[in-house]
């Protein structure tokens, strides 16, 4: 429950190590970095939740070699512009990303701008078979999910609106399973994409 306005140097909240973490209800905005960093964080159950994330320099929410993971019902971007993805996720195996709200992630960076990202990581649910789960995506630079390098993944439920480059994009990935997503306006390429595999 806390607010935090204005950070000039580096993020709203980081965490470096440690383990079974409770990231909520904060309002994060005007950063000059991520607006939530977790990075190298072990234990049984780690969350991010109920946030509220805006204005920042990179990305929204930013989770790297992050174990037992939820990002649940995050508002990212809602009211200013995310400057890199709304949620990043690289070494996050198993992790569950349900009930966001992203919208504005409007990096001028390539392959940065999406308003979920994840990289090489194994067994993420990205909304569920719950359509209650869904993740709600509305204008992004780049794509609306994007997977690189995944594993046994799975996207569903989403709702994905106005987005520059491939509603979802999956890119040198096994396994993955997309199904029942609504994808909305693609500026540029594709619904969905299948690269390599």
């Amino acid at each position: 429950d806390n607010v935090i306005n204005g950070t000039t140097e580096l993020y709203g909240i980081h965490i470096d190590g440690g383990h079974d973490f409770k990231v909520s209800r904060n309002d994060i905005d005007n950063t000059t970095n991520y607006g939530i960093f977790l990075n190298d964080v072990t234990g049984a159950a780690n969350l991010v939740d109920g946030n509220a994330v805006d204005r920042t320099g990179s990305d929204g929410i930013h989770a790297e070699n992050v174990k037992a993971l939820t990002v649940d019902g995050n508002f990212v971007g809602l009211s200013g512009t995310i400057n890199g993805d709304g949620i990043f996720g690289k070494g996050i195996s198993g992790a569950v990303i349900k009930k966001n709200m992203i919208s504005n992630t409007l990096s001028p960076v390539d392959t940065r701008g999406s308003g979920i990202q994840v990289q090489s990581s194994y067994g993420v649910r990205i909304g569920g078979a719950d359509i209650a789960d869904a993740n709600t995506i509305t204008n992004t630079a780049w794509d609306g999910i994007r997977l690189k390098e995944t594993n046994g993944s799975l996207v569903q439920n989403n709702d994905i609106t106005s987005v520059k480059r491939t509603g979802i994009y999956v890119g040198y990935s096994s396994d993955d399973r997309i199904f029942d997503n609504v994808i909305n306006g693609t500026t540029e390429l594709y619904g969905i994409h299948i690269d390599g595999g």
